[in-house]
C-alpha cells in the first residue's frame, strides 16, 4: 500500500526494487499448511484454511512457491517454520523472529499468585475450552484460584462459571495490566503459526504453558514454564493441563525464573532486532 512516496509493507508481501533480490516475511507457508492438511487433520481443522477448496489451496501453494523459486529470501517469524522449510524445500530460508507489540506494564502491580490468564480472540483454536475445563478441576479443590479470559469474540455459556472473569474486546493497555496481575499465562493453541501473546506474557515476567507444537516449546526453553503434551483424548489433555497449571501455581521457582528472564525476552523479541537479523542476512 503506497502513501505518498512511502510504501507500507505488510507481513507476507514481496519486496522487489531495481532488480535487487526479493524478500518475503512469513509466519507460515502454504507448504507447511499442506503438511498439516495431509498428516495432522486435527491441527489443520483449526488453521482457518480448512474451508478452502482443493483448487484454491493448490493454486495458492503453486503461486507462493513460484515466487520462492525465483530467488526470494524467505524470512520466517519462527524457528519451527525455518526448520520445516529447510528440511522439505530447497528455498533460501532464514529465521528473523518477531517483535512484541505492547509495552510491558512498568507500574508496580501486585501479582496474584493464584490467577491464570488466557488471551485470544479465537477461543477454540487457542485452546480456551481446555483452559476453562482444567481451571474448573482446580477450582473445585481451591476456590481461591481465578481465571482471567481476555479478548475472545464469543464464549459459550458452559465455559463460564465461578472464579472466571471475562474481558471481551479489551485494549492492549488492559492486557498489559492483566499480564502483571496474573501468575501464569496458559494458551495451549491447537494451531499457532507464531504466538506473539506468549512473548508479551514472558516480557511481563510470567511463566507460560503452551502445547508441544509450533514455536511454543522454544518459548518455554527461552523463558519459564511447561508444555502440554498433545493427546487424542480431550480428557487426558485437560488432566495434563490442570496438573501443569497446579505445578506452576504451587512452585515459586517458575515465577521467579520468569521475572528474571523478562528483560532478556523484551530485548530478544524487539522489532529492532528483527530488522537487524534481516539486514545482516541481506548485506
Amino acid at each position: 500500500m503506497a502513501t505518498g512516496s512511502e510504501i507500507n509493507i505488510q507481513i507476507g508481501d514481496i519486496i522487489s526494487k531495481n532488480n535487487q533480490p526479493t524478500f518475503s516475511y512469513q509466519d507460515t507457508t502454504w507448504r507447511a499448511i499442506k503438511f498439516f492438511k495431509e498428516n495432522e487433520s486435527d491441527t489443520f481443522n483449526y488453521s482457518g484454511f480448512n474451508f478452502l477448496t482443493d483448487k484454491q489451496f493448490d493454486e495458492s501453494l503453486l503461486y507462493q512457491e513460484e515466487i520462492y523459486k525465483s530467488g526470494t529470501i524467505l524470512f520466517t517469524m519462527s524457528h519451527w517454520l525455518e526448520k520445516f522449510m529447510k528440511e522439505t524445500t530447497p528455498f533460501n530460508v532464514q529465521y528473523a523472529g518477531a517483535g512484541i507489540n505492547i509495552i510491558p506494564e512498568k507500574q508496580d502491580i501486585t501479582r496474584d499468585k493464584k490467577t491464570i490468564l488466557f488471551v485470544g480472540r479465537d477461543f477454540y483454536r487457542k485452546g480456551g475450552d481446555l483452559v476453562v475445563d482444567a481451571f474448573k478441576k482446580l477450582h473445585c479443590t481451591d476456590p481461591e484460584i481465578k481465571l482471567f479470559i481476555a479478548g475472545p469474540q464469543y464464549i459459550p455459556s458452559n465455559f463460564k462459571g465461578d472464579g472466571i472473569y471475562i474481558f471481551n474486546d479489551v485494549s492492549s493497555k488492559k492486557i498489559t495490566k492483566l499480564m502483571k496481575q496474573a501468575s501464569v499465562f496458559v494458551m495451549p493453541s491447537r494451531f499457532e503459526a507464531f504466538g506473539i501473546s506468549f512473548i508479551e506474557a514472558m516480557a511481563s515476567g510470567m511463566p507460560i504453558i503452551g502445547r508441544n507444537k509450533f514455536e511454543m516449546p522454544y518459548f518455554v526453553d527461552q523463558g519459564s514454564g511447561l508444555i502440554l503434551n498433545s493427546d487424542s483424548s480431550r480428557n487426558n489433555e485437560i488432566d495434563d493441563l490442570a496438573a501443569k497449571i497446579n505445578t506452576i501455581l504451587t512452585d515459586q521457582h517458575y515465577l521467579e525464573k520468569a521475572e528474571k528472564k523478562a528483560k532478556y525476552i523484551t530485548d530478544e523479541y524487539s522489532w529492532k532486532n528483527v530488522a537487524i537479523r534481516m539486514t545482516n542476512k541481506t548485506m
